[in-house]
């Protein structure tokens, strides 16, 4: 039989601070993941990511890529950098990077056998979010995208969730062996992520400035919208019921139906 006397409290000291108990470390390190998206990206040579058409800025705090890897790969002067977003990504968000190279375009690389091989060098980009997204071909890039050097009031940038990428081409997902100088510290061998660029035609190598999107899916989205090209980045003009739609989150339904609960519902015209 278990004894009828009670257990006797015991008092325990409270530590003069927090930092004695050795719990700030703790609270600040967890804290930075628990609001927004980490993210890994390594560019060739630089990039510039948008979650939404807003800048996100290189995060400093982690001394340690969070790679799945076997190999402890620091963030100190490493070629692989560390976003953090202010906000979870959901559904019908846009991630943009915009991809510059300052790579030659041949790359001559010499193996382990003293020959000298001339590589073409080709400008890419890789990344892996936190929440399971990862540069692949199910992103749009492209290279003949130009930002105009004044944009008037109505331009719309092309990093903005607003602009319309429909006359994108898909991405183009590069070979793993193209080109050595890349991760020769085997930082993404455990990742799916794939090495993407806009396509390129008839030359050696691509060119050395390209522009990439993505739109998260949603679930019970419809086919995107058939626009050309030449509609990319404004507003329709003049403004009708018709236009809005296409510049609501209801982009990804068909003209005239918007999204409303995964579900693709009509709205009768004006």
């Amino acid at each position: 039989l278990a004894s009828a006397r009670p257990h006797r409290a015991v008092r325990l000291r409270r530590p003069t601070s927090w930092l004695a108990a050795g719990l700030v470390p703790v609270l600040l390190s967890a804290l930075p993941l628990a609001l927004g998206e980490i993210a890994v990206m390594e560019g060739d040579t630089t990039t510039e990511m948008y979650l939404n058409g807003v800048f996100v800025r290189k995060y400093s705090a982690l001394p340690i890529l969070p790679l799945n890897n076997m190999r402890k790969q620091l963030a100190f002067n490493n070629t692989i950098a560390v976003y953090k977003t202010s906000a979870n990504i959901q559904g019908g968000d846009v991630i943009a990077v915009k991809v510059r190279s300052r790579r030659s375009l041949i790359q001559p690389i010499v193996d382990v056998l003293g020959e000298l091989y001339n590589y073409s060098g080709y400008s890419g980009v890789i990344a892996s979010f936190s929440d399971g997204i990862m540069t692949s071909k199910e992103w749009k890039c492209t290279q003949d995208h130009a930002e105009p050097e004044t944009p008037d009031d109505d331009y719309i940038p092309w990093f903005s969730p607003l602009f319309r990428d429909e006359g994108w081409p898909q991405a183009v997902e590069q070979d793993p062996n193209c080109c050595p100088w890349r991760d020769t510290n085997r930082a993404w061998i455990r990742l799916n992520a794939k090495w993407i660029s806009a396509p390129w035609y008839g030359n050696y190598t691509n060119e050395r400035l390209f522009y990439c999107r993505y739109r998260v899916p949603v679930v019970g989205d419809a086919h995107p919208l058939k626009l050309t090209v030449g509609e990319g980045g404004r507003l329709p003009t003049p403004e009708t019921l018709e236009s809005r739609l296409f510049f609501s989150k209801a982009v990804g339904c068909q003209n005239m139906y918007t999204l409303v609960e995964g579900a693709c519902l009509r709205i009768d015209a004006e």
